[in-house]
């Protein structure tokens, strides 16, 4: 299953979508997709903070997130917008064997969150 949405301009959190997994474990890629002008954004799963404060550049960065059984919700928090407003990325969720999961564009607003939901059977 793979998702790709379209991008809109988010001033309250955002649903980006809910998938079923098999797998153990995906990889969070990020970028900022815009101009690369000092967003930040805190990413969480399951209200436990993994990256505190990730600074987005416009070449993928990433980072391993473990599923555990059941919900895997993970909450990217915009912590700024840039000087080219507003908080500009681009995230993908990649499986086990570096198949697509999910994809999308965001363009949110200080504070306001996107989350995608991971449900391990």
């Amino acid at each position: 299953f793979t998702q790709d949405d379209a991008h809109i301009y988010c001033t309250k959190d955002q649903m980006l979508g809910e998938l079923d997994s098999l797998l153990t474990f995906v990889l969070n890629l990020l970028r900022d997709y815009g101009l690369e002008d000092g967003d930040y954004v805190r990413v969480s799963v399951n209200n436990e903070i993994i990256e505190y404060r990730v600074g987005l550049s416009n070449a993928f960065k990433g980072f391993k997130i473990e599923l555990k059984m059941g919900v895997n919700k993970i909450e990217f928090l915009a912590l700024n917008e840039g000087y080219a407003l507003p908080n500009t990325a681009h995230f993908r969720i990649v499986g086990e064997q570096k198949e697509l999961i999910a994809t999308d564009l965001w363009a949110l607003s200080t504070n306001v969150k996107g989350v995608i939901n991971i449900i391990r059977e």
